[in-house]
């Protein structure tokens, strides 16, 4: 259809009201989105019906994304959760060390970043990782194809090292001073 990005219409409405759907991602032929009390809701068919499943626990979800074999969703109190197909669940880490904002994967490696960053193989589990002095929260996270690049409060940019036993971080020369809220690559 030529005008599909000009009719926009509400196919998900959730009782109580407000509801907010806070993470939205596809992969694997279906769509996932996570609401602001812990509701998971899987389309199959572009989203034009829905089914509804709970997350395990009384998680806040900040971002959610398909890493190319499962879902994987970060949020408050440093949780990650992990979906083959959305609807079921499994913690991966429940750390109760401030908040994750974002998650990024690259073919071997995922990083979740907020207060903290922990990273580890894609399959496997999540260490904390030491950010640089002076680094912020940080907000954003994205995986450059050669590097994890970093971006959040205070202008702080940094970006991923490989070394022998995981990723080390290092400040990105040229940071500024304000709020970083988004990176795209």
């Amino acid at each position: 259809r030529s005008n599909a990005l000009e009719e926009w219409s509400s196919l998900i409405h959730m009782e109580p009201e407000p509801y907010y759907i806070t993470a939205l991602s596809y992969g694997n032929g279906r769509l996932v989105a996570i609401g602001d009390d812990g509701r998971v809701h899987v389309s199959l068919n572009e989203g034009l019906t829905w089914q509804q499943s709970t997350l395990p626990g009384d998680f806040v979800i900040n971002r959610v994304i398909w890493d190319g074999s499962r879902f994987v969703a970060v949020g408050y109190d440093s949780c990650v959760l992990t979906s083959s197909d959305g609807l079921a669940w499994t913690v991966k880490l429940d750390y109760q060390f401030g908040n994750l904002s974002d998650v990024a994967a690259s073919p071997s490696t995922l990083v979740a970043v907020g207060h903290a960053i922990f990273s580890g193989p894609r399959n496997g589990d999540l260490e904390w990782r030491q950010k640089p002095e002076g680094t912020g929260t940080l907000n954003h996270v994205v995986w450059t194809g050669d590097a994890f690049v970093a971006a959040g409060s205070g202008g702080s940019i940094i970006h991923s090292v490989p070394t022998p036993d995981g990723l080390a971080w290092a400040k990105a020369s040229g940071s500024g001073s304000s709020d970083i809220r988004g990176l795209v690559w």
